[in-house]
């Protein structure tokens, strides 16, 4: 049996073979696909059997909201009977846009009573029902 030769130097380092870049590669792939499965690049949000909910849990009902900016939390519970998987939101009847995460920071709210409304929706945007509404006073 003849003696593997090692892999030339190059600037000093070893040249990777190609076994050395396949065991790496395949090793990435593998850890990649048990993080994965383990849901660890997954929404943070749980997902159901059934359909999905949301709740909004601040600001609290008749809350007085104080500052620069209006934190609006919301705990979503992903249904895979609707497939909702993320939440749209509505201040005072105006769109301000979608939300992967919580809280849904709103700037430029001025003073006086405004409500929220926090919608589920689809991939496709589409709104299978579920929605929590919130009163609040901003000063």
């Amino acid at each position: 049996m003849r003696a593997q030769q090692a892999a030339p130097l190059h600037h000093g380092y070893r040249a990777r073979t190609d076994e050395h870049v396949i065991v790496r590669f395949t090793g990435l792939m593998l850890l990649g696909m048990v993080l994965v499965g383990c849901g660890a690049w997954s929404s943070q949000e749980p997902q159901v059997d059934g359909a999905s909910s949301v709740t909004i849990t601040a600001p609290q009902p008749g809350q007085v909201v104080h500052g620069e900016v209006v934190d609006i939390s919301y705990r979503l519970i992903r249904g895979r009977a609707d497939d909702g998987d993320h939440v749209h939101l509505w201040l005072d009847g105006q769109n301000e846009g979608f939300s992967l995460r919580s809280p849904k920071r709103l700037r430029d709210v001025g003073p006086g009573n405004h409500t929220v409304r926090v919608r589920v929706a689809t991939s496709g945007h589409r709104f299978p029902g579920p929605e929590a509404t919130v009163s609040f006073r901003k000063e």
